[in-house]
């Protein structure tokens, strides 16, 4: 069964699933912090993140449809394991250790 027609198509795709993969955990972890607040589990003056976050929930969509675009089938399971990991808590723990790697080497 080919799924990719030319190597520029794979590069692509992994290339997408790569940044969506990296752009989703650190989007949960966002909506994890956010909900957090509201429900008072963190104190409302806790650091949440910058407000271009905001721009990383559409790139992350546009990021979903380019990989649905590109193979369907591959795409619809790479929602369904982000969702499944999202659920699970694995998600947002991923993107809690990005943001962590970043803020160091932002501070070194």
């Amino acid at each position: 069964m080919l799924i990719f027609n030319n190597t520029t198509s794979v590069t692509a795709f992994i290339t997408a699933l790569s940044a969506y993969l990296i752009i989703s955990a650190i989007v949960s972890f966002d909506k994890k912090q956010i909900k957090m607040v509201r429900k008072g589990k963190l104190p409302s003056n806790s650091a949440l993140l910058p407000g271009w976050m905001e721009y990383l929930y559409w790139t992350e969509i546009i990021l979903l449809v380019i990989i649905l675009l590109v193979n369907w089938k591959i795409g619809i399971v790479v929602f369904v394991l982000s969702s499944g990991l999202g659920y699970l808590g694995l998600l947002p723990k991923a993107g809690s250790l990005l943001i962590q790697v970043a803020k160091k080497l932002k501070a070194s």
